[in-house]
């Protein structure tokens, strides 16, 4: 089974879930897709192994990030195969 690599692109949800801990904290942030792309591409300078690894994206509600699908074709460009939302 392949690593994962965890990216939480946002923190911002449009559900209510009585069992979130995000929800409740107000934990809302939203990285810019130019700040994800730099992290991305600073964590395959500095590892020539890392295209293995499984890309999880994370955070709040994913979907709603304004660039999900930039972000997917940006990281399916950059080698990854196995990406999961």
């Amino acid at each position: 089974m392949a690593e994962s690599i965890i990216i939480n692109p946002s923190m911002f949800c449009n559900n209510d879930c009585i069992m979130c801990k995000d929800y409740k904290t107000g934990k809302n942030y939203n990285f810019s897709y130019d700040e994800l792309i730099k992290k991305v591409s600073d964590l395959i300078s500095e590892d020539e192994g890392i295209h293995d690894y499984k890309i999880v994206i994370g955070g709040g509600e994913p979907t709603i990030y304004p660039r999900i699908f930039d972000l997917i074709q940006f990281l399916r460009d950059s080698g990854f195969n196995e990406i999961a939302i």
